[in-house]
């Protein structure tokens, strides 16, 4: 994993220094952090990603830092770039029993999600009550918003719930010192032991999570 980072560290220097060499001259800016994954992910050089489960992903521990998206995805912690919930939606998935065993559920299953503060969810460190995606509307308002249904990233999470299986947590805060102008750090495991809709401040229904830390992790 690290010698992964490396190369993904690497290749963003390359790419920010040929943008600093353009200059004024270059007509769009293109993203380092994105052309740096793009190419590891082309290449195959991605870790952790080939058997996507729940739990610990190997190399990483609580407290590690990130400061891009496309850099967690390389590392096989949370595969989207925009959504919050990365989940699968297959029926089966590595169990914990071999390398060669698998365990077979009747609903998608979410492996981690990152909270942002997007969406209005309540966190004291060891709770943490998660909005549900969807049902928002976009800023110019072609899209209306519209009540959270029970589907792709949400239903995963009450799968999750419904067979007590642990749940990666990123947490991203606002840091201007960042390129992205925030960071991502690894929380450890939760599990959801709640599910329950609301009226949210748009005023339609949105789907609400409550995740338990698991015990016995690092602060």
């Amino acid at each position: 994993m690290l010698n992964t980072l490396r190369l993904y560290y690497g290749l963003c220097r390359h790419f920010l220094y040929l943008e600093e060499m353009k200059g004024k001259e270059s007509s769009k800016s293109c993203r380092p952090d994105l052309q740096a994954g793009r190419i590891i992910n082309t290449s195959e050089m991605s870790v952790n990603r080939s058997r996507k489960s729940p739990g610990q992903v190997p190399g990483v521990e609580i407290g590690d830092i990130f400061y891009f998206r496309m850099e967690i995805a390389c590392i096989g912690m949370h595969g989207p770039l925009q959504a919050g919930i990365d989940y699968i939606s297959s029926s089966s998935i590595a169990s914990s029993r071999g390398p060669d065993q698998s365990q077979h559920y009747d609903t998608p299953i979410a492996v981690s999600i990152i909270s942002s503060g997007v969406y209005d969810s309540k966190d004291d460190g060891e709770v943490l009550v998660y909005t549900g995606q969807g049902g928002r509307g976009s800023a110019d308002k072609k899209k209306p918003h519209e009540d959270q249904k029970l589907e792709r990233g949400n239903l995963a999470l009450e799968g999750s719930m419904k067979h007590a299986l642990p749940i990666r947590v990123i947490r991203g805060v606002k840091d201007p010192s960042s390129p992205t102008g925030k960071v991502y750090t690894y929380d450890g495991l939760y599990r959801v032991v709640g599910c329950w809709t609301e009226t949210g401040k748009s005023g339609f229904e949105e789907y609400k999570f409550r995740l338990c830390r698991l015990p016995r992790q690092s602060e």
